[in-house]
């Protein structure tokens, strides 16, 4: 599973304009963004996602009262890491990176990290291949470590690749076994060449 940020958890950075609740050096903004991602987090857990969508618009209306820091990358990483792979994952997926760049947030390595394990879980390659590409347009490097899937690792880096040639090598490699089984080699067809 996609691990989320761990120093801070959730309001650790990108807090411009949360000093307002500053009060006697403690900083009361990144405490209301911690709290609403916390519960933000807690209602997707329990398919609540009607009112983590609600909380989110909660947040960003304090953070323009400036009673809040304004959501995060964190705070994104929650929403997308919370997904359900399927068919509408990656609209969905699209539409939490849509929100998060007019925000003015940047997505870092374990936002992309997320966002490519649950486009390949919904087996939409072509859309991993594209998030893959723009990662790394913004300068972040994904997938510093290989993504498990089940019992099988899959690394994107298609080494330049074209999209289409990357997605059709990271789905052949998915639909095989832990033993190293393919589906040719399951319906009878030859090996190589």
């Amino acid at each position: 599973s996609c691990p989320l940020h761990t120093s801070g958890r959730g309001g650790g950075g990108g807090l411009k304009g949360a000093n307002r609740g500053k009060k006697g050096g403690h900083n009361i903004g990144a405490d209301v963004l911690r709290g609403f991602n916390t519960l933000i987090d807690s209602n997707l857990r329990f398919s609540q996602t009607e009112a983590a969508y609600t909380l989110l618009d909660r947040l960003n209306e304090s953070a323009t009262r400036g009673q809040s820091a304004p959501a995060d990358v964190y705070t994104y990483t929650i929403l997308i890491q919370n997904m359900t792979p399927g068919l509408s994952a990656p609209k969905q997926a699209r539409d939490v990176y849509d929100q998060m760049l007019n925000a003015g947030v940047r997505g870092d390595q374990t936002f992309f990290n997320c966002t490519l394990e649950v486009l390949i879980k919904s087996r939409d390659f072509l859309s991993a291949a594209d998030a893959f590409d723009v990662a790394r347009r913004e300068a972040v490097a994904p997938f510093d470590s290989c993504l498990s899937l089940s019992a099988t690792t899959a690394r994107l880096d298609m080494h330049g690749f074209p999209r289409a040639a990357a997605a059709a090598a990271l789905e052949w490699v998915l639909r095989m076994d832990p033993s190293g089984s393919t589906p040719e080699r399951e319906a009878g067809g030859r090996e190589g060449g």
